[in-house]
This record gives structure tokens, C-alpha cells and sequence, in this order.
């Protein structure tokens, strides 16, 4: 990776590290203080990194290149996407 978009990765982490501590809750879109959600955390962290991501897990998963599936393989500020057996995406983390 370049260094501009290494450099947004570490951005990124430390917005994401600002808000620790922060509610969770489904559907929060981190406009309020009652809480954010998964998507809304990793949108924010990487907005003010200044990359514009889609707004749910399942959008922000059609963007961006694919990792392949080894842990050995990701690198800090990559997206981590979730879903149960035979279910759609339902959950983003950023992996550090």
C-alpha cells in the first residue's frame, strides 16, 4: 500500500480508538450520544480519515478490494465483515 492510504489506515485507527468507550446500539449512526453501531463506527473513523464509506456492513462490503481469509493476511485498518452460516453480512469490525 502507498504511503497516503497507509497513513489513513492509522488515521482511521485512531479515530476508531477515540471511541472506546462509546454505547453500542443497532441502527445508531453516531449523530446522537445515545450510541453507534458497527457501520457507523467504521464510517466515521475512516470519514475522518477522509475515505467515505456506504453506511451498512453490507454495503461497505462491496467496496474496496478483497482480503483473503487468513488472518496472516490482514493488516491493521483493514474491514473485518461477519455473518452467521447461510446468512447475510450483519456486522463490520476494524481489525488492529
Amino acid at each position: 500500500a502507498g504511503q497516503q492510504a497507509v497513513a489513513r489506515r492509522l488515521m482511521a485507527i485512531a479515530q476508531g480508538y477515540r471511541q472506546l468507550g462509546r454505547r453500542y446500539l443497532y441502527g445508531g449512526d453516531g449523530r446522537s450520544t445515545d450510541g453507534i453501531d458497527c457501520s457507523a463506527f467504521v464510517r466515521f473513523a475512516f470519514g475522518r480519515a477522509g475515505v467515505l464509506l456506504p453506511r451498512t456492513s453490507r454495503e461497505q462490503a462491496r467496496v474496496g478490494a478483497v482480503v483473503p481469509r487468513d488472518i496472516g493476511a490482514l493488516t491493521d485498518g483493514d474491514l473485518v465483515f461477519f455473518a452467521a452460516p447461510g446468512e447475510r453480512i450483519s456486522h463490520v469490525g476494524l481489525y488492529i
